[in-house]
Protein backbone atom coordinates (compact mmCIF):
# COMPACT_ATOMS: atom_id res chain seq x y z
CA UNK A 1 0.00 0.00 0.00
CA UNK A 2 1.38 3.14 -1.23
CA UNK A 3 0.79 7.36 -1.05
CA UNK A 4 3.67 9.09 -2.60
CA UNK A 5 3.89 12.65 -2.83
CA UNK A 6 6.87 14.45 -4.49
CA UNK A 7 6.57 17.02 -2.02
CA UNK A 8 8.52 17.47 1.08
CA UNK A 9 6.90 16.46 4.32
CA UNK A 10 7.65 17.35 7.83
CA UNK A 11 6.41 14.02 8.83
CA UNK A 12 9.21 12.07 7.47
CA UNK A 13 10.32 8.80 9.92
CA UNK A 14 10.98 4.94 9.60
CA UNK A 15 8.48 2.89 11.60
CA UNK A 16 8.22 -0.83 12.06
CA UNK A 17 5.93 -3.03 13.29
CA UNK A 18 7.05 -5.98 15.45
CA UNK A 19 6.05 -9.10 17.38
CA UNK A 20 5.64 -12.73 17.63
CA UNK A 21 2.47 -14.59 15.64
CA UNK A 22 -0.71 -14.03 16.69
CA UNK A 23 0.70 -10.38 18.34
CA UNK A 24 -2.32 -8.31 16.03
CA UNK A 25 0.20 -6.20 14.15
CA UNK A 26 -1.65 -6.37 10.88
CA UNK A 27 -4.55 -5.60 12.72
CA UNK A 28 -3.10 -2.26 14.13
CA UNK A 29 -0.80 -1.78 10.69
CA UNK A 30 -4.66 -1.52 9.09
CA UNK A 31 -5.13 1.28 11.73
CA UNK A 32 -2.39 2.93 11.44
CA UNK A 33 -2.89 3.08 7.42
CA UNK A 34 -6.31 4.81 8.07
CA UNK A 35 -4.40 7.03 10.63
CA UNK A 36 -2.11 8.36 8.05
CA UNK A 37 -4.78 8.62 5.79
CA UNK A 38 -6.67 11.08 7.61
CA UNK A 39 -3.76 13.00 8.89
CA UNK A 40 -1.34 13.06 6.36
CA UNK A 41 -3.09 11.79 3.26
CA UNK A 42 -0.69 11.54 0.19
CA UNK A 43 2.53 11.69 2.93
CA UNK A 44 3.34 8.10 3.49
CA UNK A 45 4.22 4.51 2.91
CA UNK A 46 2.56 1.35 4.19
CA UNK A 47 4.47 -1.88 3.33
CA UNK A 48 5.65 -5.68 4.81
CA UNK A 49 8.13 -8.18 4.43
CA UNK A 50 8.67 -10.72 3.37
CA UNK A 51 7.40 -9.63 0.12
CA UNK A 52 6.81 -6.04 0.12
CA UNK A 53 8.34 -5.24 -3.35
CA UNK A 54 7.77 -6.17 -7.53
CA UNK A 55 8.72 -9.65 -7.67
CA UNK A 56 8.79 -10.11 -3.86
CA UNK A 57 5.39 -12.31 -3.78
CA UNK A 58 7.88 -15.37 -5.04
CA UNK A 59 10.17 -14.82 -2.54
CA UNK A 60 7.49 -14.38 0.32
CA UNK A 61 6.15 -18.10 -1.24
CA UNK A 62 9.32 -19.74 -0.87
CA UNK A 63 9.67 -18.46 2.80
CA UNK A 64 6.34 -19.27 4.33
CA UNK A 65 5.53 -22.67 2.51
CA UNK A 66 8.61 -24.51 1.63
CA UNK A 67 9.23 -27.12 4.80
CA UNK A 68 12.69 -27.54 6.02
CA UNK A 69 14.98 -24.87 4.43
CA UNK A 70 18.73 -25.29 5.83
CA UNK A 71 18.38 -22.35 8.56
CA UNK A 72 21.25 -20.75 6.40
CA UNK A 73 19.13 -20.70 3.31
CA UNK A 74 16.25 -19.20 4.95
CA UNK A 75 17.89 -16.45 6.36
CA UNK A 76 19.74 -15.57 3.50
CA UNK A 77 16.32 -15.24 1.67
CA UNK A 78 15.38 -13.33 4.52
CA UNK A 79 17.98 -10.57 4.01
CA UNK A 80 17.93 -10.65 0.16
CA UNK A 81 14.09 -10.34 0.56
CA UNK A 82 15.01 -7.11 2.39
CA UNK A 83 17.72 -5.87 0.21
CA UNK A 84 15.35 -5.98 -2.80
CA UNK A 85 12.54 -4.16 -0.46
CA UNK A 86 14.85 -1.20 0.71
CA UNK A 87 16.50 -0.35 -2.46
CA UNK A 88 12.79 -0.44 -4.50
CA UNK A 89 10.30 0.81 -1.97
CA UNK A 90 12.18 2.07 1.70
CA UNK A 91 14.87 3.43 0.44
CA UNK A 92 13.14 5.72 -2.17
CA UNK A 93 10.24 6.64 0.23
CA UNK A 94 12.65 8.06 2.74
CA UNK A 95 14.41 10.24 0.64
CA UNK A 96 10.79 11.66 -1.03
CA UNK A 97 10.39 11.74 3.05
CA UNK A 98 7.30 10.21 3.52
CA UNK A 99 6.64 8.81 6.56
CA UNK A 100 7.02 4.78 5.95
CA UNK A 101 5.58 1.92 8.23
CA UNK A 102 6.67 -1.51 7.71
CA UNK A 103 5.37 -4.18 9.37
CA UNK A 104 8.26 -6.17 10.01
CA UNK A 105 11.54 -5.72 9.52
CA UNK A 106 15.49 -6.58 11.06
CA UNK A 107 14.53 -7.23 14.19
CA UNK A 108 12.13 -10.03 13.13
CA UNK A 109 15.19 -11.65 11.46
CA UNK A 110 17.17 -11.16 14.59
CA UNK A 111 14.25 -12.64 16.80
CA UNK A 112 13.04 -15.41 14.47
CA UNK A 113 16.42 -16.43 12.58
CA UNK A 114 18.99 -15.87 16.00
CA UNK A 115 15.92 -16.88 18.51
CA UNK A 116 15.66 -20.29 17.37
CA UNK A 117 19.32 -20.75 17.08
CA UNK A 118 19.45 -20.71 13.87
CA UNK A 119 22.19 -18.33 12.95
CA UNK A 120 24.93 -16.91 15.44
CA UNK A 121 24.58 -13.47 16.45
CA UNK A 122 28.04 -13.40 14.51
CA UNK A 123 26.57 -14.34 11.20
CA UNK A 124 23.78 -11.70 11.94
CA UNK A 125 26.13 -9.02 12.89
CA UNK A 126 28.19 -9.57 9.43
CA UNK A 127 25.39 -9.55 7.13
CA UNK A 128 23.84 -6.81 8.68
CA UNK A 129 26.36 -4.45 8.06
CA UNK A 130 27.33 -5.59 4.50
CA UNK A 131 24.16 -4.51 3.65
CA UNK A 132 24.01 -1.32 5.92
CA UNK A 133 19.77 -1.46 6.14
CA UNK A 134 18.35 1.67 7.19
CA UNK A 135 17.77 1.63 11.00
CA UNK A 136 14.04 2.46 11.80
CA UNK A 137 13.47 5.53 14.14
CA UNK A 138 10.73 3.86 16.09
CA UNK A 139 9.73 0.26 16.53
CA UNK A 140 6.49 -0.51 18.02
CA UNK A 141 7.37 -4.07 19.48
CA UNK A 142 3.51 -5.43 20.53
CA UNK A 143 4.31 -7.75 23.36
CA UNK A 144 2.13 -10.86 24.06
CA UNK A 145 3.08 -14.58 25.82
CA UNK A 146 3.46 -17.18 23.75
CA UNK A 147 0.39 -19.01 25.31
CA UNK A 148 -2.09 -16.15 24.21
CA UNK A 149 -0.46 -15.78 21.08
CA UNK A 150 -0.52 -19.67 20.21
CA UNK A 151 -4.39 -19.40 21.06
CA UNK A 152 -5.01 -16.68 18.39
CA UNK A 153 -2.83 -18.71 15.80
CA UNK A 154 -4.55 -21.75 16.31
CA UNK A 155 -8.01 -20.08 15.11
CA UNK A 156 -6.35 -19.26 11.82
CA UNK A 157 -8.03 -21.35 9.12
CA UNK A 158 -4.64 -22.27 7.92
CA UNK A 159 -0.67 -21.62 8.94
CA UNK A 160 2.32 -20.66 6.92
CA UNK A 161 5.59 -23.02 8.25
CA UNK A 162 6.78 -20.24 10.58
CA UNK A 163 3.35 -20.06 12.40
CA UNK A 164 3.30 -23.92 12.31
CA UNK A 165 6.71 -24.53 14.34
CA UNK A 166 4.41 -24.13 17.92
CA UNK A 167 4.74 -22.90 21.85
CA UNK A 168 8.92 -23.75 22.05
CA UNK A 169 9.51 -22.12 19.32
CA UNK A 170 7.80 -18.90 20.24
CA UNK A 171 9.04 -19.12 23.55
CA UNK A 172 12.52 -18.50 21.91
CA UNK A 173 11.38 -15.64 19.49
CA UNK A 174 9.46 -13.86 22.30
CA UNK A 175 13.11 -13.92 24.52
CA UNK A 176 14.69 -12.73 21.72
CA UNK A 177 12.30 -9.54 20.71
CA UNK A 178 12.98 -8.97 25.18
CA UNK A 179 16.77 -9.00 24.33
CA UNK A 180 15.98 -6.30 21.73
CA UNK A 181 13.98 -4.00 23.58
CA UNK A 182 16.51 -4.35 26.35
CA UNK A 183 19.24 -3.70 23.69
CA UNK A 184 17.01 -0.67 22.09
CA UNK A 185 14.75 0.83 24.71
CA UNK A 186 15.08 4.81 22.83
CA UNK A 187 13.84 2.69 19.69
CA UNK A 188 11.78 0.12 20.58
CA UNK A 189 8.38 1.23 22.43
CA UNK A 190 6.14 -1.79 23.91
CA UNK A 191 3.14 -2.29 23.55
CA UNK A 192 0.54 -4.81 25.51
CA UNK A 193 -1.09 -6.69 22.83
CA UNK A 194 -2.89 -8.81 25.03
CA UNK A 195 -5.22 -5.85 25.53
CA UNK A 196 -8.34 -5.56 23.67
CA UNK A 197 -7.50 -4.67 19.89
CA UNK A 198 -9.37 -1.15 21.07
CA UNK A 199 -6.89 -0.31 23.26
CA UNK A 200 -3.97 -1.37 21.50
CA UNK A 201 -4.79 1.04 19.37
CA UNK A 202 -5.34 3.57 21.24
CA UNK A 203 -2.48 3.12 22.77
CA UNK A 204 -0.20 2.93 19.42
CA UNK A 205 -2.48 6.21 18.24
CA UNK A 206 -0.69 8.17 21.48
CA UNK A 207 2.71 7.20 20.51
CA UNK A 208 1.78 7.83 16.87
CA UNK A 209 0.61 11.49 17.63
CA UNK A 210 3.61 12.29 19.75
CA UNK A 211 6.61 11.20 17.76
CA UNK A 212 4.90 12.61 14.53
CA UNK A 213 3.42 15.62 16.25
CA UNK A 214 -0.04 15.27 14.65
Amino acid sequence: MVKIDTGDTKNSMFITLEGIDGSGKSTQLKNITDFLEERIPSQYLVTREPGGWDGGKLLKKVLLETQDLHVVTECLLFLADRNEHVQRVIAPALKQGLCVVCERYMDSTQAYQVGKNCVSEDFMRCFSAFFSFPLPDLTLFYSISPEDALKRISQRSSLDTIEARGIHFLEKVANQYEVLCRDNPLRMIQIDASASSEMVWENTKKILEERLHL
